[in-house]
């Protein structure tokens, strides 16, 4: 039989679920100083939930008259493909430009591959918009263009066209990687904030750059103070957690700190040893169906039947990843949820422009109509300061897009980190057979062989 005496403070806040769903630890960014200092549950997992970004209209309601206004912010769609592939997703066999493990079930991860083709066929333009989300504010525009979800526009190897169309379209090189769609990681603590304890046990979905800070802490602590005192799960003790926004490099933008000097109160130690909240439905895969539904009608392309929709979906449809009951839209308001990873533009949509547009730039609206951008006279912006040799095969750092060797583990531009496993041994494996002297008489005839691979397809940088 199982009993548990309570205080009338503990009877008055009893449930008899297990653990609820939680709440967010909302807008600490924001505070003066924009930090906050939380004390990690004890019986809850850190969980490394990779995520792409995805925008949404978010219906939000005036308290006070009721009134419902449309606005768009960024959200996210959980990644159904496994870790070993996301690690590796960057990664392509030099002579294909295919992925070295291609994407099998993730519907965004097939759809960012799908538009690179279309792109190399020269069916969807560099700067081209995919995909478009309006609020009821005409300035509440965020788009998605092909550069920007293939996070391509901070490439130091594109083409005198390329940005001749990124300069057109107005693109921004200080903005556009926001516009990243590959999977990215984030990190899930689930979390007791010690000054303001009385907000009970909140989930916190933090960016990659956070989650490293917090790494760092932890594995401090451990070597200082030994394995069972520095763990914050075994001996608990506060973090604080800082922002700096205005940091150059990236992995300056936040802290975490050990601080032992603040007591765990009784009544946050008793919160972190709680049933922890149940977390299945924010890590479980995105909603397939909702997802199509949601692009297809979003999609500004001129002809959007291109996009190979029922490839780019039938995977996850046919494992059963469609047709989910609808995921509730995060318990907080759009400011509040993790940073947008898409920008926001403030243009009139397509339809008011017109109406609104001064005489002088009435010819130039109709050409754009899908995008509703006021097109840009002036030059590109400044590519990244590091140029790699032409002949070195680079690829976009996840955080800046600055071009990287894939054998780099720090980012020279932001400064973000990597863990670079070394090449599988096979052009050793190649080399191995240099007994036979018959071969390199057919190694002269490899070059005509991947003739084919270059029909009329334009040679892409990425």
């Amino acid at each position: 039989m199982a009993s548990r005496s309570l205080a009338m403070d503990q009877f008055l806040g009893h449930s008899t679920k297990s653990g609820g769903t939680g709440q967010f630890l909302r807008g600490w960014r924001k505070r003066n100083p924009p930090a906050v200092q939380i004390v990690l549950h004890k019986h809850a997992p850190i969980v490394a939930l990779w995520q792409h970004g995805i925008p949404r209209i978010f219906e939000k309601k005036d308290e006070k008259t009721g009134e419902v206004t449309r606005v768009t912010f960024g959200g996210n769609f959980n990644c159904l493909e496994d870790e070993s592939v996301l690690v590796k997703q960057y990664r392509r066999d030099r002579d294909t430009g295919e992925r070295v493990l291609p994407p099998v079930v993730c519907p965004v991860c097939r759809l960012l591959e799908a538009l690179r083709m279309l792109y190399a066929d020269g069916q969807i333009g560099f700067a081209d918009d995919v995909f478009r989300w309006d609020g009821d504010d005409p300035n509440d525009v965020q788009v998605l263009t092909l550069g920007g979800m293939l996070n391509l526009y901070g490439n130091n190897r594109l083409s005198d066209e390329e940005k001749e169309a990124m300069s057109d379209a107005g693109i921004k090189l200080s903005e556009a990687w926001k516009e990243n769609t590959w999977s990215k990681c984030n990190y899930l603590f689930t979390v007791v904030d010690s000054d303001e304890p009385e907000a009970g046990v909140q989930i916190a979905i933090e960016t990659t750059g956070l989650g490293d800070a917090t790494k760092e802490c932890i594995h401090s602590q451990i070597v200082s103070e030994g394995e069972e005192r520095g763990n914050p799960i075994v001996t608990p003790y506060v973090i604080r957690w800082e922002h700096h926004p205005n940091a150059k490099e990236f992995n300056k933008k936040y802290k975490a700190y050990p601080v032992r000097k603040i007591a765990i109160t009784p009544q946050v130690m008793e919160l972190i040893d709680s049933d922890p909240p149940d977390i299945d439905n924010l890590i479980r895969g995105g909603n397939v169906t909702k997802l199509r539904a949601e692009l297809e009608a979003r999609c500004v392309l001129k002809d959007p039947s291109i996009i190979p929709w029922d490839d780019v979906f039938g995977p996850a449809e046919a494992a059963g990843y469609g047709d989910k009951e609808e995921e509730p839209e995060p318990d907080a308001e759009p400011e509040d949820a993790p940073p947008p990873v898409v920008r926001k533009k403030a243009e009139p949509a397509p339809a008011k422009a017109e109406s609104k547009a001064p005489p002088a730039k009435a010819e130039p609206a109709p050409a754009p109509a899908a995008s509703g951008r006021k097109r840009k006279e002036t030059k590109p912006e400044p590519e990244p300061e590091p140029e790699p040799p032409a002949s070195e095969e680079t690829i976009p750092c996840d955080e800046c897009g600055a071009p990287m060797s894939p054998t780099a583990t720090k980012c020279e531009k932001c400064g973000a980190e990597y863990e670079v496993e070394p090449d599988e041994p096979a052009e050793p494996a190649k080399a191995e057979p240099p007994a036979k002297p018959a071969k390199p008489a057919k190694a002269e005839t490899k070059p005509a062989a991947a003739a084919p691979a270059t029909t009329g397809k334009k040679k892409l940088p990425f």
